[in-house]
């Protein structure tokens, strides 16, 4: 009995010592909001407080012992919707009508055909739409949604194989937007979609499905391989950091997104690899030039451009983190 007593009174301070924490971590997520003066307030445009309303869902949608809302959770509900969209209902399947708007936001990646003869066909990302394709934009052809049931509908990179072109790709997540800020980057994503029929129909690539933000993607031919490079990076939420798996970096693969490998050198200092915001290659397919945004908390390795011609030994140009290193130093 004394037994007993002893884990019940353990539990309950457990649940009290939980309790009084989740109290004080809302608290102070709210004090961190500006205060007014009731002259303030009365001058206030009303219904104008679109951080109270975000704060508002947040503490209802958190879970409280990770501090922050787990929406990486939604992946299995979204492939569930997905696969429920397709099954057949009666005598046929699922129809859902298109309506056509004129409201567009913000388009991360643009993509021609490169199986359309009249070089007309594009294809563009948008960070919460999608993807979707337009046989002439040029010419005020409608815009067509590839899939309102994709796993995440943010995509932020597109790429084509160069030898065998009906193979793209679709990186998602935008990673630009994944700041410590209240709501969550507007596309937190779910690695890279895969196509092997021109765009027709698409696949999350397995290895990939815990990369939140894929950057760019790039396909290169060498000497008759195709080779796949993508810039993966970590992202905040409500100032927690969401570090890619496992690990930031450029990572390359040579059997079609089976199995990758990380091949950019670590930041100095620091045991962990640059952060690529952007990656091109020469007009001659011969060099591959990476941009760096910054990594996670350290906060470091930006702005540097390094260039490989094998995709696995690389050169770092350090100019302008260096000046931005030194302005930090002097403050």
């Amino acid at each position: 009995m004394l037994i007993g007593s002893a884990i019940l009174i353990d539990k309950n301070h457990s649940d009290n010592s939980n309790r009084t924490a989740h109290e004080q971590f809302l608290n102070e997520q709210y004090k961190s909001f500006p205060t007014f003066n009731p002259d303030e307030i009365e001058d206030m445009p009303k219904l104008d407080r679109p951080d109270l309303a975000g704060f508002s869902d947040f503490i209802k949608t958190l879970d409280h012992e990770l501090q922050a809302v787990p929406t990486w959770r939604l992946n299995d509900a979204y492939r569930d919707i997905q696969s429920q969209a397709k099954l057949k209902s009666g005598n046929g399947t699922l129809e859902w009508s298109h309506h056509r708007t004129d409201m567009g936001g913000r388009t991360r990646a643009l993509m021609f055909d490169p199986n359309d003869p009249a070089n007309s066909k594009v294809w563009a990302g948008s960070v919460t739409g999608g993807l979707w394709w337009s046989d002439d934009p040029f010419h005020n052809a409608e815009w067509t949604p590839v899939d309102d049931f994709w796993p995440k509908l943010s995509i932020s990179s597109l790429a084509y194989d160069p030898i065998n072109t009906n193979i793209f790709y679709a990186g998602t997540g935008e990673s630009q937007t994944a700041l410590i800020i209240y709501r969550e980057s507007s596309g937190r994503g779910s690695g890279i979609m895969k196509s092997s029929d021109a765009g027709a129909t698409w696949d999350v690539i397995p290895s990939t499905s815990e990369w939140a933000y894929v950057n760019d993607i790039i396909v290169r031919n060498e000497d008759g391989q195709s080779v796949i490079y993508a810039g993966v990076v970590s992202g905040y939420y409500k100032g927690k950091l969401h570090e890619a798996q496992p690990t930031d970096g450029l990572y390359r693969s040579s059997n079609g997104g089976d199995s990758w490998t990380q091949v950019l050198p670590n930041i100095p200092g620091v045991d962990i690899p640059y952060a690529p915001s952007d990656i091109v290659m020469s007009s001659d397919n011969n060099r591959i030039f990476v941009g760096t945004t910054y990594h996670g908390e350290e906060r470091r390795g930006a702005a540097c451009i390094l260039y490989s011609d094998n995709g696995i030994d690389w050169t770092v140009n350090d100019t302008y983190n260096n000046l931005i290193e030194a302005e930090r130093t002097k403050k």
